[in-house]
């Protein structure tokens, strides 16, 4: 990589990332070494123009991720990394053998039932072929565990986000987009993990 940066066959934009992707990758090696999976979901929100990996299309960001994949898998052995697409659009779609899990981030305003998401997941299971394994990557509140076994689809996992999701201005915990029972409720059922 060196030599083909100092020959100038590849760019310094391109060097850089190549930098970057070995540098995560040495520090993911340490978790490898001691057997430890990872739930990694880089370049998340991808069809979103808000960041920088899917900001200039569809083709640019499979390139990339194709080059991560490749660099971090092939060149550095790495397989402990359970890969989570979040590219949030079939047009951002890569490679089925790239990725794991099928992840989207959905946020809803506080005064909506958020119930199983029902919609969304077929959505994301027909963009997938209902080959992967399905995942609520943020969310702005918690999914109805009933609702979920009621309409058939069983998230793998999700994640609750931060911030005004959670806390009020005085940093204690709020009930604007999930109720405490709620969550009770969540971790206590029998079909939870």
């Amino acid at each position: 990589i060196d030599e083909l940066y100092d020959n100038e066959e590849i760019t310094e934009e391109c060097y850089a990332i190549l930098r970057d992707i070995d540098t995560i990758s040495e520090e993911l090696k340490v978790l490898a070494e001691e057997d430890i999976p990872v739930l990694w979901r880089p370049l998340h929100e991808a069809s979103g123009d808000w960041f920088w990996w899917g900001a200039d299309g569809p083709n640019a960001y499979r390139w990339l991720w194709n080059l991560m994949y490749s660099r971090m898998t092939d060149y550095h052995g790495l397989h402990n990394l359970i890969w989570v697409w979040n590219g949030q659009s079939a047009d951002y779609l890569v490679s089925k053998t790239q990725y794991d899990i099928a992840s989207l981030d959905i946020y809803l305003p506080a005064d909506k039932n958020y119930s199983s998401r029902h919609e969304q997941y077929v959505l994301l299971s027909r963009m997938t072929s209902g080959d992967k394994m399905l995942a609520l990557s943020e969310t702005s509140s918690i999914p109805n565990m009933n609702d979920m076994f009621r309409d058939h689809c069983i998230w793998s996992f999700f994640g609750l986000w931060y911030g005004e999701y959670l806390m009020d201005a005085e940093g204690n915990f709020s009930e604007k987009y999930t109720k405490s029972d709620a969550i009770v409720e969540l971790y206590n059922s029998e079909a939870a993990l």
